[in-house]
């Protein structure tokens, strides 16, 4: 029984692991531990040899580098990197994944309105805005990603989750009358997003209206981003479109 048993997980097993992982799992063995390279990340836009910046560019690219060592995603990308690049890519997936998770957790336990859950939320957008302001300013340190649709995917999850995390904000701070319940916090935040604003809600007081934009400037990141992907894409030599 124990024999059929085991053999039966190990199939399970390896059926997972070609399904996430693929059939090329020996091609990124290697990787830099993730703490010194952001150092030496810091050292390049520090001695600053390959881009001419000053003035609040080269503040904003020091400060960028440093910030990420109070974020848990780069202590995640370090000790799971001793595994190899490719344990380290599905770790951070996975972090990607819980962050997506977390604010529709609080909503359905109602945990929105604990001091706790709204600045561990607000916490984990200012993560996720400072990565995606690294993909804008520290473009030339940062490697080249090993999939650019990989790293849409990635970019599509952290716009959901940036949504979501706001519905905690609006909801949570009671900043917009009407909203009685999840769902209408998540549309709301959603169609703020997306720029619509259909006018079944809006902010009552000067906090939620600062909020409101905000959230409209976190956005216009992901729209570079989408228009930079997309056009990195296109720009690819390696890239051809079938006629």
């Amino acid at each position: 029984m124990f024999p059929k048993s085991l053999a039966y997980l190990m199939t399970v097993y390896r059926t997972l692991k070609k399904i996430f992982i693929g059939p090329k799992t020996n091609d990124y063995k290697y990787t830099r531990p993730a703490i010194q390279n952001q150092w030496k990340n810091f050292k390049k836009a520090w001695n600053d040899k390959k881009e001419v910046t000053f003035g609040i560019e080269r503040v904003l690219r020091l400060l960028l580098i440093l910030i990420q060592f109070v974020f848990p995603a780069l202590y995640i990308r370090h000790f799971s990197g001793k595994k190899g690049l490719l344990c380290r890519k599905i770790w951070v997936e996975l972090y990607v994944i819980l962050k997506v998770i977390l604010p529709v957790f609080y909503l359905y336990f109602n945990l929105e309105r604990y001091d706790f859950v709204l600045i561990l939320n607000s916490y984990l957008i200012l993560e996720t805005v400072c990565y995606l302001l690294g993909l804008i300013f520290m473009s030339d340190i940062y490697v080249r990603p090993i999939s650019q649709k990989r790293s849409f995917l990635l970019l599509m999850l952290n716009y959901i989750e940036i949504s979501l995390c706001f519905s905690i904000l609006y909801k949570g701070l009671n900043l917009v009358p009407g909203i009685t319940n999840n769902i209408q916090a998540i549309y709301f935040s959603f169609v703020t997003s997306t720029t619509l604003g259909y006018g079944e809600f809006k902010p009552f007081n000067e906090i939620g209206q600062m909020i409101v934009v905000l959230q409209l400037l976190i956005m216009t990141l992901f729209v570079f981003l989408f228009f930079n992907t997309v056009s990195s894409k296109i720009n690819d030599k390696n890239h051809s479109f079938k006629k």
